[in-house]
């Protein structure tokens, strides 16, 4: 199902990224109580930078370390999947109700301009044009999340069915 877009910074800039109050600030400090956990086990809270970088360098193609989630309170995460062709990513924006919430799909406006899926050693992930990433792209969404809990606008964001 394609479902359209709700963010994309290149085709209008007063648009709030998500829909729950305002845009979030682009200058929030570091929050406080952030947990990193991956597939493979790790799990800790209030992590550095080179520590998150260092998980997503670590990521398997599914071979029982494929995927990594930084969450902060509310319930607000980025999370990515990685596999033998390159990786999804996703957003989680929680309202003032913690049962209401919108999940995205980080997208490379630059990417493949059809579909294809992850591909991963245990099975595929499915996926619509443009959703393939890089480890830079993923990266500098998790460092995004890291420190200022808003989205880069170097990747457009498409509102997944859940």
């Amino acid at each position: 199902m394609n479902t359209p877009d709700r963010f994309d910074p290149g085709q209008d800039p007063e648009k709030d990224a998500f829909p729950f109050g305002a845009s979030i600030p682009s200058d929030l400090p570091k929050v406080p109580g952030m947990e990193l956990e991956s597939e493979g086990g790790f799990k800790a809270a209030d992590v550095p930078w080179c520590l998150i970088k260092s998980v997503l360098e670590s990521l398997d193609e599914g071979q029982g370390n494929s995927f990594a989630i930084l969450s902060s309170a509310h319930n607000n995460f980025v999370q990515v999947l990685c596999g033998l062709n390159g990786y999804h990513l996703e957003w989680r924006i929680t309202g003032d109700d913690l049962d209401e919430y919108i999940h995205y799909r980080g997208t490379n406006p630059r990417g493949l301009s059809f579909s294809q899926s992850l591909e991963k050693w245990d099975g595929c992930n499915d996926g619509q044009q443009r959703d393939l990433l890089s480890l830079g792209s993923v990266m500098d969404a998790f460092r995004a999340f890291f420190e200022r809990k808003a989205p880069p606008t170097s990747l457009r964001w498409r509102v997944l069915d859940l």
